[in-house]
């Protein structure tokens, strides 16, 4: 089961943090899955709230999976 309050407490940690301290968590290699996503929403989150621009979703998807996830996208249904 998902534990929100103990979820949404450890985002609030993590958005306190340094981008340096981010860092070096996002390294550990003893981090959970479940505390990772929480720890990569935090600082997209914190980049957005300090005005550090980021990469289009289309960009990203194309780095992580390449030409032919446009094929499977609901992008490419719409």
């Amino acid at each position: 089961m998902i534990n929100k309050e103990r979820n949404n407490k450890l985002f609030e940690e993590y958005k306190r943090k340094s981008y340096k301290e981010l860092d070096e968590l996002e390294k550990n290699p003893n981090i959970s899955y479940n505390d990772y996503v929480i720890l990569s929403v935090a600082r997209g989150i914190k980049e957005i709230e300090d005005g550090i621009e980021g990469i289009p979703a289309e960009e990203v998807f194309k780095e992580l999976l390449g030409e032919s996830y446009r094929e499977n996208s609901i992008y490419a249904n719409s």
